[in-house]
């Protein structure tokens, strides 16, 4: 697959493209994190391709290759996707996001609802307040006793850190401990680990979602969509059940797909159930 990388500028951010060549509607990846990058476009691309669409990789703002001194908060990241779709020259988008990129994804629908022609959402993050608590439980719980007992050390030294950069430092440090706790029990022998992490983003943007989570007028903007609508989950995913039975509340008319033996990253573990729910979420017609 040909593809074109190019940066855009955009409120004070450089955002990092990879656009495929070709026709039809643009989908646009949404990584999650939040402060990641864009690990989406890989193993998504070609078969996104086969559907129809154009494949759009992004790289968040902050988040290596998308440099910028902020600000880190879901409005900025709403405006950066719809200076995306207008260098498109777009007049509809379609959005896959997964984890924050899928709550991410949902908050823009709300707020452009008349731009989006499809929405597509693997292991989204909660859109409601409180699930949080439970998937940072669950998260602990899942860890080894002698993982537990350095995930509880380095939260423990956080808190007493004299700076940002040390507290930092020690908090990206946590996440890559606990990241095989994402995965089902079934697959988390030689998972991969976490490749990238930009604390300043995962942090600001984590606190702005929760903010944001708390008005609920912004799911009222969910109501207006016409647009056919999927969430793909796993069953023995770290972000609470619960979530996905919100998203099936606040959504019109979605397609939910739950697998089995499935964690945080249901591509990697049980691919042929999840490549045969996710073509079915790239043909729901609602």
């Amino acid at each position: 697959m040909r593809t074109k990388i190019t940066n855009i500028e955009t409120n004070g951010a450089s955002i990092r493209l990879r656009i495929a060549e070709g026709e039809g509607t643009p989908l646009l990846f949404l990584h999650g994190g939040p402060g990641g990058t864009d690990y989406l476009f890989k193993f998504f691309a070609v078969r996104v391709a086969q559907a129809g669409y154009r494949p759009v990789g992004m790289i968040q703002r902050g988040c290596p290759g998308s440099p910028s001194d902020g600000p880190f908060t879901v409005d900025a990241s709403l405006d950066d996707f719809e200076r995306v779709r207008e260098t498109l020259g777009a007049d509809r988008i379609a959005l896959m996001g997964h984890s924050y990129g899928g709550f991410l994804a949902a908050a823009y629908a709300s707020m452009n609802h008349s731009r989006v022609e499809r929405l597509v959402m693997v292991c989204p993050a909660g859109g409601r307040p409180g699930w949080r608590d439970a998937f940072d439980a669950e998260v602990r719980r899942r860890l080894s006793e002698s993982d537990r007992h350095e995930y509880d050390r380095l939260t423990s030294e956080a808190e007493r850190a004299p700076t940002y950069d040390g507290r930092a430092e020690l908090l990206t440090r946590r996440a890559h401990l606990s990241i095989f706790s994402y995965f089902s029990p079934h697959h988390r022998d030689g998972q991969p680990g976490l490749a990238n992490l930009t604390w300043k983003v995962h942090e600001d943007l984590k606190n702005s979602a929760e903010q944001w989570c708390g008005d609920p007028s912004w799911e009222h903007g969910l109501d207006r969509l016409t647009c056919p609508c999927a969430v793909i989950c796993g069953n023995d995913d770290v972000v609470p059940g619960t979530v996905a039975d919100e998203y099936a509340e606040m959504l019109p008319h979605p397609l939910v797909a739950r697998l089995d033996r499935c964690g945080h990253f249901p591509w990697m573990e049980e691919a042929e159930a999840f490549w045969g729910a996710f073509d079915q979420a790239m043909e729901y017609g609602g």
